[in-house]
């Protein structure tokens, strides 16, 4: 194992990364032999652990289509990648005051496939502004849904109209995260069904 003290007076980051050997290395090839190898080691754990990074985040498609988004509701991992495809007349706005502490919104351009990476886990409620009036929402879940509680708490109290479509959404996160609640009636329940049932639907 590669001691972190070396005899080589002269062991400077530039000498152990390709810059002169001093006189001890010269002489003794295990020394200089050992540093080299153990930049080259360090360099190649660095390499591991991005690669490693990388093939564990994933890429998780939304597709815009007849005024909606498949899946409605999305569940990834924090450091995951989302992706709206097929933005034809479509954008994604996030509802900033449902969003968990620390999380940043967004809002895509209309006509423009976008994506954003998530990292701070809970739930993400957002919206296509040039369809509200039919209730194009989505929601995308974070590891765990933490501010789904407070989310639905505020939407409760502050919208109103077409904006209280999304607590249905977020009535199915909490449905789906084993919680009860309150029976909504057989028009939501049924229009629940339908969302699942279109959820499976890629064009």
């Amino acid at each position: 194992m590669l001691s972190m003290y070396s005899p080589c007076r002269s062991n400077s980051i530039g000498d152990v990364r390709g810059g002169s050997p001093c006189r001890a290395c010269v002489q003794d090839p295990d020394i200089g032999g050992g540093l080299r190898n153990g930049a080259v080691v360090a360099t190649l754990l660095v390499e591991a652990l991005m690669c490693a990074m990388n093939a564990a985040a994933e890429t998780h498609n939304v597709t815009a289509y007849y005024e909606s988004f498949a899946p409605l509701v999305l569940y990834i991992e924090p450091g995951d990648t989302v992706r709206w495809t097929n933005m034809i007349a479509y954008n994604t706005v996030a509802q900033d005051a449902l969003l968990p502490d620390g999380a940043v919104g967004w809002r895509s351009r209309i006509d423009e496939d976008f994506e954003i990476t998530l990292d701070i886990e809970g739930v993400y409620p957002y919206l296509c502004e040039p369809y509200i009036h039919v209730g194009m929402f989505g929601v995308i879940v974070v590891g765990e849904p933490i501010n789904l509680d407070a989310a639905l708490a505020h939407g409760r109290e502050n919208f109103k109209g077409f904006y209280r479509r999304i607590l249905d959404l977020l009535d199915e996160v909490k449905l789906d995260s084993g919680a009860t609640i309150p029976k909504t009636g057989y028009g939501k329940d049924q229009r629940r069904i339908q969302r699942r049932d279109r959820q499976q639907f890629v064009p």
